[in-house]
């Protein structure tokens, strides 16, 4: 169950335009004469850009909330982060959303392969909920408390790597990575030859092992690269 948060405005609520959509794709599943609660249940199902864009829509609106409730500027919220008294900065403006979305981006930046920023858009599971933690924490010592949505829960959970990559015969290298997932190569402790790789299955949307040519495993390689991808789940 989520709460969601808008700014009332002119008598009216202004929800954030990805709370909006999924307020409005709730409400049309509703049956006329329906009586139903106000918060609206979040499906926790894999990640997306669509429950990114919920997560982080809902974040920014709630730190908006809470900004103006307890009276914190944008002033405030430069000075914290620069730590300085003295730097002339514009004050009594107001927190809205888009200075907390470029705001989490200062606070929080992330790169992508070529070196240069990315947005959230153009991030895995693993940057964007990095973003999301590094900014609630940033907003929790202002005083302004943003609580994990499941979804975020879920996705760290699913951005762990594997701890053991090396076994009695077999080792494991990553050789790529992806803006999700990541291909890891498996080879042999001796020679060193490339005797298969793991990487994303997208039909059984999973990771798989796919051996290299004619290569043969024993029951005990085969149960390190079980154990090796158990890591990944």
């Amino acid at each position: 169950m989520t709460d969601f948060y808008c700014i009332k405005e002119n008598g009216k609520p202004i929800y954030d335009p990805a709370v909006f959509e999924a307020k409005e794709e709730r409400w049309s599943k509703v049956k006329d004469g329906m009586t139903v609660n106000l918060p609206i249940i979040v499906p926790i199902r894999g990640k997306s850009w669509q429950q990114c864009k919920l997560i982080f829509g809902n974040m920014i609106a709630n730190a908006e909330k809470q900004a103006r409730e307890k009276h914190i500027t944008t002033e405030k919220m430069v000075r914290f982060l620069l730590e300085d008294e003295k730097r002339n900065i514009p004050n009594g403006v107001p927190v809205d959303r888009d200075f907390l979305h470029s705001f989490m981006y200062i606070i929080s930046p992330t790169f992508g392969d070529s070196g240069k920023p990315i947005t959230l858009r153009h991030m895995n599971t693993r940057q964007a909920a990095r973003l999301f933690k590094v900014t609630q924490l940033f907003l929790a010592r202002m005083g302004i408390i943003i609580d994990d949505p499941p979804i975020i829960e879920m996705s760290l959970k699913m951005a762990k790597k594997p701890t053991k990559t090396k076994y009695k015969f077999i080792h494991f290298e990553m050789i790529k990575r992806n803006p999700k997932t990541e291909v890891y190569a498996c080879c042999n402790n001796s020679s060193g030859t490339e005797l298969g790789r793991v990487k994303w299955y997208v039909p059984w949307r999973q990771y798989c092992f796919f051996p290299s040519g004619s290569t043969v495993f024993n029951i005990g390689c085969l149960d390190d690269i079980t154990h090796f991808m158990d890591q990944m789940k």
